[in-house]
């Protein structure tokens, strides 16, 4: 069984606090459609979705190659 399959996986941290699985918690986590949201313990970040590269603070969309055009 891989994490996340079947069971919530938690960190507790330092002082016991649990970790509050923002991802789960539903749309508008990140602020962009082209971001989606990766839990980290404690906390989480949002990264550019597939298809998509950071450019600065936003996510843009990958220029297909010149053949593809």
């Amino acid at each position: 069984m891989q994490a996340g399959e079947g069971r919530r996986l938690s960190w507790r941290g330092c002082a016991g606090d649990a970790d509050i699985e923002e991802c789960e918690l539903g749309s508008g986590v990140c602020a962009a459609d082209t971001e989606v949201c990766e839990n980290t313990p404690g906390s989480y970040r949002c990264v550019c979705a597939e298809g998509y590269t950071a450019s600065g603070s936003t996510c843009v969309g990958e220029l297909p190659p010149c053949s593809d055009l």
